[in-house]
């Protein structure tokens, strides 16, 4: 059969009005009547546009949204078929007709981003886009070249059936051996712990277990990264000029601008231009008081950002040679010229203040690198550098012939108990009349061990100051944490400036644009700190920063530096990381490298014989097409990763309630029993010894166990304090 000269070239050419027309069955839309032709090229359209205007549909509260995720996901669905049809049978359509459809169609997908690009419950246009996108490009992609193989290898040159017939048979036997083999290795990976040790099915005695819901990743089976058309994970480099603190002054070096202009963050207008290179301070958020840090959630704009931005603004100076930088200050902005101006911090000398107590004896330190958003298959899938350092930094519970003096534990059945990190503002948890049905306790229970209804607690990284640690707070977002989890202990709410509760918070560098926009409404998929694009501050990633400071902060209070405090105390620190917080689920890759040089043995600042290192998250994603699609995505958002170094010293420790092998029999023992955030939460403060003695203090006890010395027994998810509605284990 010769070849059909309508199928000479590539789809964009078919149908030429001076080629002659063909009936193949390829082309039977063309066949059809005016009227029933343009009646169905209508109705697609209107299907595709109505469909997608109903996706918009907002909600009030997240848990509204999130019982609506199904059904915006279908409705998407039913908008790319359709829009995909529409686009097809363009293809078949007399010329003018067809560059109308063609041109008309990413016309109507531009106005509907006009329409509405939002980022938030209201109105999140900017998400519904990005994942019709990530669902219709990749289909008609695959419709392409499954269209052209079938044209090449029916009616091209040597062409047969038969022959196009053999080759699906090997292409799809290919395919689908890869795609169970996939399948079956992400089946062992959701039952694959460290060491290659397995999540048991029932343990001695008959006491059955929690089993998590069978369930397929299907999203993992792409050959392709989610979001691979942003390019490489990678910041672009500034080698223009360098700064650097050298014993409490700034040095500028490299730079040869004659001029450098200054232009505000919130508007763009040039506010100076100075002489040469210059730097702006960063103001030392430790000290705000609610006035400063509250941020109402409703607002387009972030009273806590809006404030750092004016205070940058008015401490702006020209450089002159190395200048002294006030001794509370422990972030400038160096500029120079137009470069991008660079961050330099340090971990200023903090005198102890009078409410410390001494330090307990033999303290450990505490370092919890905190993950949002992370589940504990996709740590597998995407941190293989993370694990293969934290294998080296510890042992096992069962191989203590291992060079190092830690034991790794890591705890398969970590539940959530809530739907996500939402939190009500500092201003309605300040009012003792009215609770919030969105307050969503994971990172509460975390860091507070706050129950679901809107009450007050004390934070974390207070509770350890006041038994004597020194303590210090790093997140990549652009919040207040101590206002959220501690409004308890303001002591003045209108007041700008209250007694610090934590000696270091490294957090307002985290409030600059272009990083993060001064208006909410342009933070998303493409800015702020859960975009799907690399997410650079200062020529390195935003989780670059946050390490490179822990790293400071841990080698000032490990007696590693000049300016280390004489008398030696031990530490907490809590580390945020917004990585894993977006939709495509692949960013978090940006952050292995970077971690595993944090952990590893070999370059890591920590000291493993007296440390406890938590690395740990909150729940899975909860954004992305595998959370809206499939029952996948809703058990990895309620089984968050987390897992504990502990020096082998303090495991083969205890008393009273713990085994013959100490605390590790305890340990050992839990991770293979349904835990929540409470129970981190009492087995972090139990690390210091200090959970008994603030219990006295306090209303009422959480309902977490201390995993070191307490024995939560076999729970199922009603026992552990887990709705009926968010349970994934049976």
């Amino acid at each position: 059969m010769p070849p059909d000269p309508a199928y000479s070239s590539l789809l964009p050419l078919l149908s030429e009005e001076d080629k002659p027309r063909q009936t193949s069955r390829l082309q039977s839309p063309h066949r059809r009547g005016p009227r029933t032709k343009f009646t169905v090229l209508a109705a697609l359209w209107s299907v595709y546009n109505g469909f997608y205007k109903l996706s918009l549909v907002g909600a009030e509260t997240p848990a509204q949204m999130n019982g609506w995720l199904g059904y915006i996901g279908a409705i998407l669905v039913t908008s790319v078929l359709s829009f995909s049809a529409l686009l097809w049978l363009a293809f078949w359509q007399p010329a003018s007709l067809r560059r109308s459809i063609l041109i008309g169609l990413p016309l109507n997908v531009a106005l509907w981003g006009l329409y509405d690009s939002g980022n938030r419950l209201e109105q999140h246009g900017a998400f519904n886009l990005l994942i019709f996108f990530i669902m219709a490009v990749p289909f008609n992609m695959v419709l392409f070249i499954w269209y052209n193989w079938c044209r090449l290898a029916v009616y091209g040159k040597n062409g047969s059936k038969t022959r196009f017939a053999s080759q699906i048979l090997v292409v799809g036997s290919i395919t689908i051996f890869t795609l169970y083999f996939k399948i079956g290795q992400h089946h062992d990976l959701v039952n694959r712990g460290f060491f290659g040790a397995r999540i048991d099915g029932m343990i001695a005695g008959d006491h059955e277990t929690c089993q998590w819901k069978p369930n397929t990743a299907w999203m993992a089976l792409l050959p392709f990264r989610q979001n691979f058309f942003v390019g490489p994970l990678t910041c672009p480099k500034d080698t223009s000029f360098s700064a650097r603190f050298d014993n409490d002054k700034l040095i500028i070096e490299n730079c040869e601008a004659a001029e450098t202009p200054v232009k505000s963050y919130v508007d763009d207008s040039l506010l100076q231009v100075l002489e040469g290179p210059g730097y702006s301070l960063l103001p030392t958020t430790r000290e705000w008081g609610l006035p400063l840090k509250n941020d109402n959630l409703d607002d387009i704009t972030s009273n806590y950002q809006l404030n750092v931005l004016d205070y940058v603004h008015n401490h702006t100076f020209a450089y002159a040679g190395p200048s002294p930088v006030p001794p509370e200050i422990d972030t400038v902005l160096a500029r120079c010229g137009d470069s991008e101006p660079k961050l330099v911090y340090r971990i200023p000398v903090r005198d102890p203040k009078s409410d410390f107590v001494a330090p307990p004896a033999n303290g450990l330190n505490v370092i919890t690198l905190f993950i949002d958003s992370l589940s504990r298959p996709m740590f597998h899938q995407r941190l293989p550098k993370t694990i293969e350092a934290l294998e080296l930094a510890a042992h096992s519970s069962t191989n203590a012939n291992s060079a190092s003096n830690s034991t790794l534990i890591d705890f398969y059945r970590y539940h959530t108990v809530g739907m996500s990190t939402f939190l009500p503002s500092p201003i309605l948890l300040a009012n003792p009349n009215k609770t919030s049905p969105d307050t969503f306790p994971n990172t509460r229970a975390l860091w507070a061990g706050l129950e679901d209804d809107g009450s007050e607690g004390t934070a974390m990284w207070e509770q350890f100051r006041s038994a004597g640690y020194a303590t210090g707070h790093v997140d990549s977002n652009c919040e207040d944490w101590d206002g959220y989890y501690n409004t308890a202990h303001v002591r003045n709410r209108t007041s700008p400036s209250v007694l610090p509760v934590i000696d270091h918070e490294f957090v307002a560098a985290f409030c600059l644009p272009p990083y993060l926009p001064p208006s909410k409404l342009l933070t998303g998929n493409f800015q702020g700190p859960q975009s799907i694009v690399p997410r650079c501050i200062s020529d390195e990633h935003q989780s670059t920063h946050v390490l490179q400071w822990s790293e400071a902060f841990v080698k000032h209070y490990s007696g590693a530096t000049p300016n280390s405090p004489a008398e030696k105390r031990p530490f907490y620190l809590n580390a945020g990381f917004m990585d894993s917080h977006e939709g495509s689920g692949e960013m978090v890759r940006a952050l292995d490298e970077r971690l595993a040089r944090f952990i590893h043995p070999d370059t890591s600042p920590i000291d493993y014989k007296n440390t406890v290192l938590m690395v740990l998250s909150d729940h899975g994603a909860l954004m992305g097409l595998n959370y809206v699609f499939f029952e996948n995505g809703k058990v990895e958002r309620a089984n968050p990763f987390a897992a504990m170094v502990m020096p082998d010293k303090w495991l083969a420790g205890g008393g009273e309630g713990t085994g013959k092998n100490g605390r590790l029999e305890k340990m050992d023992a839990a991770r293979q029993k349904l835990i929540t955030a409470f129970d981190i939460y009492e087995t972090t403060r139990g690390f210091a010894g200090i959970g008994k003695t603030l219990l006295k203090n306090e209303a009422k006890k959480t309902r977490g166990y201390d995993l070191a010395r307490e024995d939560p027994g076999y729970r199922n998810c009603s026992e552990a304090g887990i709705p009926d509605a968010d349970c994934k284990c049976i």
